[in-house]
C-alpha cells in the first residue's frame, strides 16, 4: 500500500515538472526593433520624376554693318562739307556700304546733285569722318537722272512733250501749225547747266527755245525767217 502511494506521488511530481517545463519553454522574448540609421548631409537625394530643364545655349549672332549715326546725319555731314543747302540738293543715294575701293570698310555712301555738280561722299558711320570725296561736272545723263529723281519726289518732271507744249504756248501756235520739230536735252557750254532745246517751224519762221528741265522756265527764245 505504501509502495502504491509512493508511485502515485512520484508520478505527480514528474507531471508537474513536465508542465512547468512546457510553460517556461513557451515564453519567448519579443524581438527588439532594429534602429534605422539617420540620413546624413552627404547622401545623394533620390531623383524625382520632374527634372529641371537644361540651360539654353546662346545662338551666335551674325555681325551687321551699322553705326552710331543714321543716313540723315551722314547726308547732313556731306552737305555741310560741300557747302550746299539741303533744299538745293537732289539726293541720289544714301546707304550703308561695306566695300570701299575693294577694301572691307563699313561706310555711308552719300551721292547727290547740286550746283551742276555730282558729289560722292564716303563717311565713317561711327565717327562721321569723311573718308573720301569725289566731285564731277554733271553730264546730260546726270541731268536726266536728276530730273527723274525730282519728278519722283514732286509728283512730276518736265518731259520733252511738256517742254514742246510750253514753247508752243510761248510762240502762240498749236501742234497743227508746226513742222520739222526737234526737242532734245542739251547742256550750256560754259556753265554745264542742262536745258531742253526746242526747235520747230511755222511756215517760213523758225522758232528756238531753251527751257529749264526742272522748272519749265523759258531761258531763251528766238524766232527768225528760214530762207
Amino acid at each position: 500500500m505504501k509502495n502504491m502511494k509512493m508511485i502515485i506521488w512520484i508520478a505527480a511530481l514528474v507531471m508537474a515538472a513536465a508542465l512547468l517545463a512546457g510553460c517556461g519553454g513557451g515564453k519567448k522574448e519579443a524581438p527588439k526593433d532594429t534602429p534605422v540609421p539617420a540620413a546624413s548631409g552627404n547622401q545623394t537625394p533620390v531623383a524625382s520624376g520632374v527634372q529641371e530643364p537644361a540651360a539654353a545655349t546662346p545662338t551666335p549672332q551674325t555681325p551687321v554693318v551699322s553705326g552710331t549715326m543714321d543716313e540723315n546725319k551722314a547726308i547732313e555731314i556731306a552737305l555741310q562739307d560741300a557747302g550746299v543747302n539741303k533744299a538745293d540738293a537732289v539726293i541720289k543715294k544714301a546707304a550703308l556700304d561695306q566695300d570701299l575701293d575693294g577694301n572691307d570698310v563699313p561706310h555711308y555712301d552719300v551721292d547727290f546733285y547740286a550746283k551742276d555738280m555730282e558729289y560722292e561722299y564716303d563717311i565713317d558711320p561711327n565717327t562721321g569722318a569723311i573718308l573720301k570725296v569725289d566731285m564731277d561736272m554733271m553730264t546730260v545723263e546726270d541731268y536726266i537722272e536728276m530730273n527723274t529723281l525730282m519728278g519722283a519726289a514732286s509728283g512730276g518732271a518736265i518731259t520733252k512733250e511738256k517742254a514742246l507744249e510750253l514753247a508752243l504756248a510761248a510762240a502762240g501756235v498749236s501742234m497743227n501749225d508746226i513742222s520739222r520739230q526737234d526737242v532734245g536735252l542739251d547742256t550750256d557750254d560754259y556753265t554745264g547747266a542742262a536745258y531742253y532745246d526746242v526747235e520747230f517751224h511755222v511756215g517760213q519762221m523758225e522758232y528756238s527755245f531753251h527751257i529749264d528741265p526742272t522748272t519749265g522756265a523759258i531761258l531763251k527764245s528766238e524766232a527768225e525767217y528760214d530762207d
